[in-house]
């Protein structure tokens, strides 16, 4: 009786951790140990950051770049001060220091499965 108890409780543990992986897979996360990383919001991140590089010296399409700047400011630091000219781009090196820092804040969150703010 001991024998098939045990046999019922681990099939009963073994499809519980196979849910568990399958409901991983359908929400677009990655687990590896302790980390469970949200790849949607990962992609939409990155995705953002890259518009802003693409767009530095564009000034015709700036709705662009200010849109993506403001999905960024939403999770870490934009210095909109250093925007505050006429051609609302960055000045000196404030680009290049808000970018390591939005690169550094996922970086360290990414573990954390970082959901969208509403």
């Amino acid at each position: 009786m001991k024998t098939f108890a045990a046999l019922v409780l681990s099939i009963i543990l073994l499809s519980c951790k196979t849910t568990t992986i399958a409901a991983v897979e359908t929400e677009n996360l990655e687990r590896y140990g302790d980390c469970v990383e949200n790849l949607t919001f990962k992609k939409k991140y990155f995705e953002n950051i890259s518009k802003v590089d693409s767009l530095m010296n564009v000034g015709a399409s700036r709705l662009g770049k200010d849109k993506s700047l403001g999905f960024i400011s939403t999770y870490t630091y934009v210095d909109w001060a250093s925007m505050a000219n006429y051609s609302r781009s960055y000045t000196g090196g404030a680009y290049e220091k808000d970018r390591k820092g939005w690169i550094l804040w996922y970086d360290l969150k990414k573990c954390i499965n970082i959901q969208f703010k509403k």
